[in-house]
């Protein structure tokens, strides 16, 4: 049986954790996108849209991830049409394409059912906090409003507004101090591994590895244990019990 948590602040990642973020999902947003690339070449591929786009991706991934920063979205994008379109064209239709972009992750960022109702009932005990890499801020707070959630937080750490990411120590550490609590008064729930475990164990946090909405293959890796796993978010509530502030 897992241990029951006696925390103050309960911290959430956003992507696989409160919301799915898969292909299927990628894939819209490169339809959308591409509704704008087809003026200029009507014969353009998905399949080229996705090769390109991974691309140089990985290449600002790899470049940044030893030093904790964020990718730049935007340049990402602009550089991925100048790739599609040349650039001319891609300056052209600069904004036009960094609108589409985040009217599209907003149409595909959906909560998972059960999520609205956690938040609220947890809200009743504790401090509740977000910290997400995720390179661009605006479409995630319009999510969180759109569908009456934002207002629930006490933090609201994105990684793009402060050029960190997971696994940093610091970005949990500025979460922890826009909370006012203390690294072993929270717990951090999260999907990732090595960005989320490991980052936030390594931050003093008590850790909840949940596996909802993880594919075959993706379970855990590396060292150490997390302090709790979960694979329906619901199971949450009955494994951690709040601290008086």
């Amino acid at each position: 049986m897992q241990q029951r948590l006696k925390v103050k602040a309960v911290i959430f990642d956003l992507v696989q954790t409160l919301v799915e973020f898969k292909e299927p999902h990628f894939k819209i947003i490169r339809e959308r996108l591409g509704e704008i690339v087809r003026r200029f070449n009507p014969a353009w591929t998905d399949e080229r849209m996705s090769d390109i786009f991974q691309r140089i991706w990985d290449a600002e991934t790899e470049l940044r991830m030893a030093r904790h920063e964020e990718n730049d979205l935007q340049e990402i994008v602009i550089r991925c049409f100048v790739e599609f379109i040349g650039e001319k064209n891609a300056l052209s239709v600069k904004d036009e394409a960094l609108r589409c972009h985040e009217a599209a992750t907003v149409e595909v960022l959906r909560f998972q059912p059960e999520i609205p109702g956690l938040l609220n009932e947890l809200k009743k005990d504790y401090k509740i906090g977000l910290i997400s890499n995720f390179p661009i801020t605006d479409p995630v707070i319009e999510v969180f409003k759109r569908d009456g959630l934002y207002d629930l937080f006490d933090a609201f750490v994105i990684s793009y507004d402060l050029n960190l990411i997971k696994p940093s120590p610091k970005i949990f550490g500025h979460c922890l101090d826009i909370l006012k609590v203390e690294p072993h008064e929270a717990v951090f729930i999260g999907d990732d591994w090595m960005l989320d475990m490991e980052g936030a164990s390594g931050a003093g946090l008590y850790t909840c590895h949940y596996t909802g909405l993880l594919d075959e293959g993706e379970f855990p890796y590396g060292d150490g244990v997390p302090t709790l796993s979960i694979s329906d978010m619901r199971e949450l509530p009955g494994l951690i019990q709040p601290v008086s502030f």
